[in-house]
């Protein structure tokens, strides 16, 4: 599944998103405690010089203990 043709993982490297978009997306991920984002695993991509924050897991720290649906 591409969902973002082109789009490439952010390492801070090639390009440098604009400080306040930066803080935006550090702020989401401490009230979501999103956990899973290290340098190994960020959860931005860059797209056409636009930052875009995905996450492919849960959320929110507390989906992480739901019980698994069969099905």
């Amino acid at each position: 599944m591409d969902l973002l043709p082109g789009s490439v993982g952010y390492d801070g490297i090639a390009w440098r998103a604009p400080a306040e978009e930066a803080a935006r997306l550090y702020r989401l991920d401490a009230l979501t405690a999103s956990v899973d984002c290290t340098w190994s695993h960020p959860n931005p991509l860059i797209r056409h010089r636009q930052l875009w924050a995905i996450d492919h897991d849960a959320a929110l720290i507390f989906q992480r203990s739901w019980p698994a649906v069969d099905g």
